[in-house]
């Protein structure tokens, strides 16, 4: 409703919001600041780095003093292909506040790749764009492709990647599958504005994908420079967060409270097994070195391997200092399964002040090969809940294998209304 009234406002002010680029608002004096909570904020997420985009895109972002994220195809760059920029044009966005991530080497379809080219695709991509002053921590997947293996390769260089899936981003997302939104030839202002409109009403993180800007009438994976500018004029006169990926990973740990889980890093005791955790089958659940290093893995990690009954482990049992808070969990997740017989699920276990169990609350599962930072989110049932337990468990039969580490459970404090935000997104 807000969002609305300032339109309405605009409109009274300049004739029609989405006027010609003259008559738009003047860029804000004031730099985008953090905001006091996660979440009502707009990302512009360019692919392949398109020299076009340099001319007709960049003066515009610069003019609405916004940034964002570029992803060029690395190996084009190095090679200096025509319609690609060059380093000094990619340094220049980097000097503009803009992240710089990597789109590989050479944009092919990753899926497809054998494992040494996969790790080419990657690993020197990031390699070339350190040569050039640039610390890549984003990968965008070209054709919006990957499975399991590609994620598995992907955390080993990188800390997020960005995929499709033409919808928002909450609180609770897995950072090595962001969603986006595309700006394509046919996507109108009014149709983005509405979009970022969304995302502020419902406190949800909105990353518009782009790949060229044209002058003229755009043909496919164009869009037109008059239209990004008032795009950018409303994400400016509205003061509307616009981080790159990186940074708006970094305000989401920002507003999460301190880990509440003991020995998160699962540092283990004489007998073997992780210090204040429990299991309840030591042939099946185990502590075991960490044997690739990624971006997130600590020193050891947590084994369940299924078998023909429940495998479970659990951290010590959590007091919960604020009831009325929402609380994140999350843990970097590497999955292997085979069969339909089931898989690795999370519940939490609800108790009293006295001990007492009031109930439980299911959080979710993993039924098929995976890599990443899954995360979910937990509100107590009701003011008795005092205390919890996290229970991480192979389900009865299941054919799979989990393994994780860098466990986190924490409240989320951001200021913000999660009851009703909770509420919407059911």
């Amino acid at each position: 409703m807000l969002m609305r009234i300032l339109i309405i406002l605009l409109a009274a002010v300049f004739l029609s919001p989405f006027a010609a680029p003259a008559q738009l608002l003047k860029p804000t004096l004031l730099p985008q600041l953090q905001p006091p909570s996660w979440g009502g904020m707009v990302t512009f997420s360019i692919d392949d780095a398109n020299k076009n985009v340099y001319e007709n895109g960049l003066p515009v972002f610069k003019k609405y003093r916004v940034a964002g994220t570029l992803a060029p195809i690395v190996g084009a760059v190095e090679n200096q292909e025509y319609w690609i920029m060059t380093w000094p044009q990619i340094k220049e966005f980097h000097g503009a506040g803009w992240e710089i991530a990597s789109h590989t080497m050479w944009h092919p379809h990753l899926t497809s790749l054998p494992d040494a080219e996969l790790e080419y695709e990657l690993g020197q991509s990031k390699k070339v764009l350190a040569k050039n002053g640039i610390n890549a921590k984003t990968l965008v997947f070209p054709y919006a492709q990957y499975d399991a293996r590609v994620l598995d390769y992907t955390t080993r260089y990188y800390e997020n990647s960005r995929i499709g899936g033409d919808a928002f981003n909450g609180i609770d997302l897995n950072r090595y599958t962001i969603l986006c939104k595309e700006l394509t030839s046919t996507t109108t202002p009014e149709e983005a504005i509405a979009w970022i409109e969304e995302a502020v009403q419902k406190n949800m993180w909105l990353v518009l994908m782009i790949h060229e800007i044209v002058a003229g009438t755009p043909g496919d994976y164009q869009y037109n420079a008059g239209d990004l500018e008032k795009i950018l004029a409303y994400v400016a006169a509205n003061r509307i967060p616009a981080p790159t990926i990186n940074q708006a990973l970094a305000w989401r740990q920002a507003v999460l409270g301190p880990n509440l889980i003991k020995n998160p890093k699962l540092e283990i005791t004489d007998s073997g097994w992780a210090r204040y955790w429990s299991r309840n089958n030591a042939a099946q659940v185990a502590v075991e070195p960490v044997t690739v290093r990624r971006a997130f893995s600590d020193g050891k990690r947590l084994k369940i391997t299924g078998s023909s009954q429940q495998n479970m482990a659990y951290p010590e049992m959590i007091k919960l200092a604020d009831k009325d808070s929402v609380y994140l969990l999350s843990f970097f997740a590497e999955v292997a399964t085979e069969g339909a017989n089931g898989g690795l699920g999370l519940c939490i276990d609800e108790f009293d002040a006295n001990g007492n169990w009031i109930g439980w609350q299911w959080l979710g599962g993993i039924y098929y090969h995976a890599c990443g930072m899954p995360a979910y989110l937990y509100q107590p049932s009701s003011g008795q809940v005092d205390q919890i337990v996290i229970y991480i468990f192979t389900d009865a039969s299941a054919d799979i294998t989990f393994r994780g580490d860098n466990f986190y459970f924490g409240a989320v404090n951001d200021g913000s209304d999660w009851k009703l935000r909770l509420y919407n997104r059911r």
